[in-house]
């Protein structure tokens, strides 16, 4: 990634903030700006991820600096930063001597849950009556080995429903870094490959309670 990239950052204030279900706010109003602005390409990142949280802040990258002034002027954040709940970043350039990462929407992860799994497997036993055969259940795979990963709740702005994004880290190489993101901002398993700067060292520098983000 050789281009000049800049980011503002979103630090939750309450320290026992649900951050699983703030970031999916901010995710949500991410969409929804998206769905107005079809040529922007913002990514998420979440600076101070750890295997145990998603951590107390999330940033948003793009090479266009104007698109993120104006995206960081949304209603929902500038009410959130008047009521003392968010503080926010300037827009920043990106240090050049960042890594690169990618924060993957990765919605296979739900067949781990219960619910899910039963969602599923009662659309196969319809869908199996429908067509007059018989109905044989798969068992779930066991001992499988599944990397971190932390939940968002988000609510669509295109048909107001609300569902858990489910999102893993992973490493990548400079060379292999794209500004290709969802409408959510992350990248997927397959489809849409863009990565962020790893922020985690400016973060120290914009927040000073930043000893305490990851917990």
């Amino acid at each position: 990634m050789t281009d000049k990239r800049y980011f503002f950052a979103i630090h939750y204030v309450p320290a026992k903030a649900d951050c699983g279900l703030l970031a999916g706010r901010c995710i949500s109003t991410l969409h929804g700006y998206l769905l107005n602005h079809a040529v922007t390409q913002i990514g998420v990142a979440f600076p101070c991820w750890s295997n145990k949280s998603i951590g107390r802040t999330i940033a948003f990258v793009s090479e266009h600096s104007s698109h993120l002034t104006q995206f960081r002027e949304r209603t929902y954040f500038q009410t959130m930063q008047g009521d003392g709940l968010f503080e926010l970043s300037p827009v920043l350039e990106v240090p050049d001597d960042c890594a690169e990462v990618r924060f993957i929407r990765n919605q296979n992860l739900a067949k781990l849950f219960v619910g899910e799994r039963r969602r599923r497997l009662l659309r196969s036993k319809r869908r199996v009556a429908e067509r007059g055969e018989l109905f044989v259940p798969k068992a779930p795979a066991i001992n499988q080995e599944i990397a971190p990963f932390h939940c968002a709740l988000i609510q669509s702005a295109s048909n107001a429903q609300s569902y858990v994004l489910h999102i893993q880290k992973q490493s990548c190489d400079s060379e292999d870094s794209t500004n290709t993101y969802s409408r959510y901002g992350l990248a997927s398993p397959n489809s849409y490959r863009g990565s962020v700067p790893e922020l985690s060292s400016s973060i120290s520098t914009l927040f000073p309670d930043s000893l305490y983000l990851k917990r």
